[in-house]
């Protein structure tokens, strides 16, 4: 996979390795996804980033590759940013959401480049509305 990091050289780059096979077992989780999908079972992948009742969390300038599942979830909280983010994850790699706002308030995603094989940004509920989300100028 080539880089996605900036020019200016990034803060940081997490690589969730769902193109890697589980310790003690012979597939990957991106497989066992797959494998979930055809003969009708759950899927348990891990989240790469997952942030419950959190308020003003940002994420800047940095890297998400190849995650097993969701690659940020923004649950429950007030004040979330995801500005100049760079995701990465195959299109056939099931289950990839970028980034899911959900029951979130006061979110900007902005200037952030998203290439998943999901969803690039889907809005949620949760246990609360989402309110006052602004997406601009993003690149999918």
């Amino acid at each position: 996979m080539e880089s996605l990091r900036s020019p200016t050289g990034g803060q940081g780059r997490i690589d969730g390795c769902g193109d890697l096979t589980m310790l003690g077992s012979p597939t990957t989780w991106w497989g066992l996804a797959a494998r979930a999908q055809t003969t009708g079972e759950q899927q348990n992948n891990p989240r790469l980033i997952q942030a419950d009742d959190s308020d003003d969390f940002t994420l800047y300038d940095i890297d998400l590759l190849n995650a097993a599942n969701f690659l940020v979830v923004y649950n429950g909280g007030t004040g979330f940013t995801a500005w100049g983010v760079r995701i990465k994850t195959p299109d056939t790699a099931r289950n990839t959401d970028g980034i899911d706002p959900a029951g979130a308030k006061d979110v900007t995603i902005a200037d952030s480049s998203i290439q998943d094989g999901d969803d690039g940004i889907a809005v949620k509920g949760g246990s609360r509305p989402s309110s006052d989300i602004t997406v601009k100028d993003d690149h999918f």
